[in-house]
């Protein structure tokens, strides 16, 4: 009716709704040490601040956080 197919919304309907608990926790590291940094942290940056606090994720995983958080490393310019 709508163009969308019959087992994509049932599909969508069956999808777990609990939130990930560890998701959230490393999704608020990653900013918080983003924000820590003064947004010049990049990926490889943040992953390895991330380690050192007990969670070790990859340097693509952060990447992946900070795209789902639209955070983006800015390097302040020397004068």
């Amino acid at each position: 009716m709508f163009s969308i197919h019959r087992s994509s919304y049932k599909y969508w309907r069956k999808r777990p709704t609990t939130i990930n608990a560890d998701k959230v926790k490393l999704r608020s590291l990653v900013s918080e040490v983003h924000t820590a940094s003064n947004g010049s942290a990049g990926a490889r940056t943040i992953a390895d601040m991330v380690s050192q606090q007990g969670v070790s994720p990859s340097r693509y995983r952060a990447t992946k956080l900070m795209k789902e958080l639209g955070i983006v490393s800015c390097q302040v310019p020397k004068h």
